[in-house]
């Protein structure tokens, strides 16, 4: 009976674990069949294809300006002002008397000796005729002459007096701001005031590390206002000239540019930015700044592989070398060939492998060449 007993016990037990094994099987069953219709979980996003791009390398400086046309006027005499007959910030001609100091006393010895000038060629003239008929001695005929000569110099010495306490504009132009005042008494080697001449252009000189490659006359810069925001006052200049040597105290090599008044208006000592090239690249490509991501490990995009059907791709996680970017742009060197199309608004959701839905897909950035400054 014992026996039986436990049999039959089993054969329960063993029936009741079948069942319950069969009534699982059933459930996965169903569940893998509903999950069977389930489509795969997928992600949505933009896309655009990477385009190669032109790179420049440049580094930035800050640069002087400087007129071709401007200089400090100083008295070369001293003196009393007896006119002042310009006032500061006014235009004038080249030639024009813009200060002139009290000559009266110049005037008259100028006066006196154009007189005795004139009784000394009187003389001569008759001491070279009667020396013609040999009616005088050769000697009287030599100090006639000398005495011309003497009263030559000394007109020549109280004109260039005169020219020295006259302070003219030696070109067209426009004053700076003076304080020369009639009856104020002059030092010899003071400052008056500085001209600015009318040119249409400017230079810029700036200083470039011997790290760098030397620039060849005729290269461009770009060149800017100080402060200003880029791309808004922006100009090029061309390089005039190039100093062959490099200054020994900072070892950099000197350079002037030439930029044109109506490309960008800039005035006499102004600090310029100039942004120089040194180094061209043809192998950068370019993607837009929403497509690259960063983590602890660096920059990286998501590349879109195609599966086969349209409109749907497999997302993989690509790092990338990133030289540079502007406002709309990114610039890598490594990680990308061109025709590749990488993840856009949108790629922050993706992870490795993931299903990609593309709803929008651009062939084209809207910036494809840049230039990267660096500042020394």
């Amino acid at each position: 009976m014992k026996i039986k007993a436990w049999i039959a016990t089993v054969v329960a037990i063993a029936a009741l674990i079948g069942s319950m094994g069969y009534i699982k099987w059933i459930e996965m069953s169903a569940i893998m069949a509903a999950s069977a219709n389930v489509p795969e979980y997928s992600e949505t996003v933009e896309a655009t294809q990477v385009k190669q791009a032109k790179y420049t390398q440049s580094v930035a400086v800050i640069g002087n300006a400087v007129a071709p046309d401007h200089i400090e006027l100083v008295s070369e005499a001293s003196g009393l002002v007896s006119e002042v007959n310009f006032s500061s910030g006014e235009r004038v001609k080249g030639g024009e008397v813009i200060v002139q100091l009290d000559i009266r006393t110049e005037q008259a010895n100028l006066k006196a000796a154009s007189a005795k000038r004139k009784l000394l060629a009187s003389n001569y003239t008759r001491v070279k005729a009667l020396s013609s008929h040999q009616a005088i001695s050769q000697e009287a005929l030599d100090t006639a002459q000398a005495n011309l000569v003497v009263i030559d110099a000394e007109i020549e010495a109280i004109k260039n007096i005169i020219r020295k306490k006259t302070i003219t504009a030696p070109f067209d132009g426009v004053l700076g701001i003076h304080s020369a005042k009639a009856g104020e008494f002059l030092s010899a080697n003071t400052r008056v005031v500085s001209i600015t001449g009318e040119a249409g252009f400017m230079w810029v000189d700036f200083y470039i590390p011997q790290t760098y490659r030397k620039l060849a006359v005729g290269s461009l810069v770009q060149i800017n206002k100080v402060g200003e925001t880029a791309g808004l006052m922006e100009a090029k200049a061309g390089i005039v000239a190039v100093e062959e040597s490099f200054l020994a105290g900072i070892r950099s090599r000197k350079y002037r540019a030439k930029v044109l008044r109506t490309s960008l208006e800039i005035d006499v000592n102004e600090a310029i930015a100039v942004s120089v090239p040194v180094n061209q690249f043809n192998d950068i490509m370019s993607v837009p700044n929403i497509s690259v991501l960063r983590d602890v490990t660096g920059g990286y995009v998501f590349e879109l592989i195609p599966t086969g059907s349209k409109g749907q791709f497999r997302a993989k996680r690509k790092p990338v070398e990133i030289i540079s970017s502007n406002e709309h742009v990114t610039f890598l060197h490594a990680g990308l060939t061109p025709d590749s199309i990488v993840a856009a608004p949108g790629a922050f959701k993706l992870f490795d492998g993931v299903l990609v839905n593309v709803v929008n897909q651009t062939n084209t950035l809207a910036n494809k060449s840049a230039t990267f400054s660096k500042e020394l």
